[in-house]
């Protein structure tokens, strides 16, 4: 049985058998967040001598 509100979002097939993991649909922009990181194996070839840049984004909505 599908739930309603996956039902409402267009969810109407389950590919697995197991239940969910009690996530949510964020409600704010607060409530998404990504962070990411560099490998250890990326750190090691990044130097000033090739030269690199770093962005950091911050979006709402």
């Amino acid at each position: 049985m599908i739930p309603d509100l996956d039902y409402k979002i267009g969810i109407s097939v389950y590919s697995t058998k197991f239940g969910g993991i009690g996530g949510k649909i964020r409600a704010t922009a607060e409530d998404f967040e990504v962070f990411e990181k560099i490998s250890e194996k990326t750190q090691h070839t990044i130097n000033q001598e090739d030269g690199y840049a770093v962005y950091k984004l911050k979006r709402k909505n």
